[in-house]
């Protein structure tokens, strides 16, 4: 077993630049899995994610009748069911398979901001030690993104924006972690990453002299569709105090001003959860219609592709008939007669007066 195997565990809400994090510290040495989504318009660089790990991860949301775009949060101690073993034994053999042999390794998907618990767990068994890079961008860029991306509403993707940085940074707590502004990474990364680094208390293999071209050919503020400033933020009178007070308090965490960010975030994350509490029976009735839908169309896509199967039997039966009949009309009946049996097995409607 390779000793001090460590985690490096990005998270952020979609949108935030975790796909650029993730990319910069795989090209800083971390490794990262194999079977990654593709680039498309939205996100032309990469997303830098395994295909397999946001699928068990995916699985886990529709449990629930949840998906990443849901503005409900997970029931408490939803890690705790016992249903979830067979997901953490998933996510255990993936890390395993592509992992086995290797110190340091990156993991992202923006899912993970809410799975951190179920995460913490498999980590443990795969002993490995978690570490955390929370990638941070303005919530008016998130918002305005994703709107062009996925059709979100503002609303919607600020109550999305605050979910997820709200339980990122509450059970990033306490382990080694570091903040990423995703402004500041595009702009000079060279002098950001020392101290992420020193933060996450990681051993490099790799030093930014062997790898600074390609960083600096990978990040390109061409890429970066949306731009907002703190201000712009303030000024805006239709975003939630809350998503206001929550951006400030995690740049003040990242600009040293701890006790009184971490402060802000809890009394955010109380009110949250208060609310919550208060609409519980309608968001229970939103969970249940969502759940009902999602196991509607995975019984839809089971019916898809038994069909698909039923009818690739069918076409293999009928290249067999075809070739039975093709040898019936080319040799003797004595040579034949165990295939015209066969052929009167498989096709009883089918009658050759030749049998009698």
């Amino acid at each position: 077993m390779t000793e001090s195997r460590e985690a490096i565990l990005v998270l952020g809400m979609h949108r935030s630049g975790t796909s650029a994090v993730a990319r910069v510290l795989n090209l800083l040495g971390g490794a990262i899995s194999e079977d990654l989504l593709p680039a498309d318009a939205y996100n032309e660089t990469g997303y830098w994610e395994s295909e397999e790990l946001m699928r068990v991860h995916q699985e886990i949301f529709l449990s629930y009748g949840h998906d990443w775009h849901h503005a409900h949060s997970l029931p408490p101690g939803w890690w705790l069911a016992n249903g979830h073993q067979r997901y953490r034994d998933e996510i255990l053999g993936i890390l395993e398979r592509d992992f086995g042999d290797i110190q340091l390794f990156v993991v992202k998907d923006p899912r993970v901001s809410l799975l951190v618990p179920l995460w913490l767990e498999v980590l443990e068994r795969f002993d490995a030690k978690p570490r955390f890079v929370l990638a941070l961008r303005s919530p008016l860029e998130v918002a305005a993104s994703l709107g062009r991306a996925h059709g979100l509403s503002a609303s919607r993707s600020h109550l999305l924006w605050l979910r997820y940085v709200l339980e990122g940074e509450r059970w990033s707590r306490g382990f080694p972690r570091a903040i990423v502004i995703y402004d500041r990474l595009l702009e000079d990364w060279r002098s950001l990453m020392p101290a992420t680094f020193e933060a996450l208390r990681v051993d490099w293999p790799n030093s930014f002299e062997q790898r600074a071209m390609a960083v600096d050919e990978f990040l390109s503020p061409a890429h970066r569709h949306h731009s907002a400033s703190s201000e712009d933020l303030d000024a805006r009178a239709d975003v939630p105090v809350w998503v206001k007070t929550t951006y400030r308090a995690m740049q003040g965490l990242v600009e040293g001003r701890t006790k009184e960010s971490l402060a802000a975030l809890d009394a955010v994350h109380q009110q949250l959860e208060a609310a919550d509490a208060a609409f519980s029976a309608e968001l229970a009735d939103g969970l249940e219609f969502h759940r009902l839908g999602n196991e509607s169309a995975r019984l839809a896509r089971e019916l898809a592709t038994a069909r698909a199967e039923g009818e690739a039997v069918r076409e293999d039966l009928e290249a067999a008939r075809a070739e039975i009949e093709e040898m019936l009309s080319s040799r003797s009946w004595r040579l034949t007669a165990p295939l015209r049996r066969l052929r009167q097995g498989l096709w009883p409607a089918k009658r050759d007066d030749n049998d009698n």
